[in-house]
């Protein structure tokens, strides 16, 4: 998001960002009027079968499938690459991987969300604790050296994003 209002701007950022806002509130409500006109639907497969008859509930169904093991894959090959490079340790990927995948499959047996709530909490604490207390943590340790720890670079330009030739 923050690369998007850099090349985009501000004000077509924030035009662009209630746009897309504008679409997710019209999506929600028709699939909320959908739901309302057809109880029995639970998932994508139910639409489909309702929409396209048998043949498009088993697509859908397979696509679905297909999808959330694409997703699943995604995020067991995410948190290797991150536990490989926290890691000095020589352990091999495919170890961090099958980590992984006994993490998801210990969150992915519990079937309803309030049971999951403490997650939540522990996260926010977290992200909190890393955007407000590691900078300030780094930023009162005194250094020998001329090196300080900052958010942002030492000069008046900041970039994100490629190199845009400040310095």
């Amino acid at each position: 998001m923050p690369s998007a209002f850099n090349t985009l701007g501000m004000a077509p950022g924030i035009i662009i960002l209630l746009l897309v806002a504008a679409i997710t509130t019209w999506t929600g409500y028709v699939i909320g009027k959908f739901k309302l006109n057809h109880p029995t639907v639970y998932n994508i497969d139910d639409a489909g079968g309702i929409m396209f008859g048998p043949i498009g509930r088993e697509f859908l169904a397979t696509c679905f499938c297909l999808y959330w093991l694409f997703v699943s894959g995604s995020a067991m090959l995410g948190v290797s690459i991150g536990l490989n490079a926290v890691s000095t340790h020589g352990t091999c990927t495919a170890v961090f991987v099958a980590i992984a995948a006994a993490i998801g499959l210990a969150f992915a047996s519990v079937r309803t969300l309030g049971r999951m709530s403490w997650l939540a909490w522990i996260g926010t604490i977290c992200v909190l604790v890393s955007s407000k207390g590691l900078p300030m943590i780094f930023r009162s340790i005194p250094t020998k050296t001329n090196f300080t720890f900052s958010l942002h670079p030492h000069n008046r330009y900041w970039c994100s994003g490629p190199p845009c030739g400040c310095s």
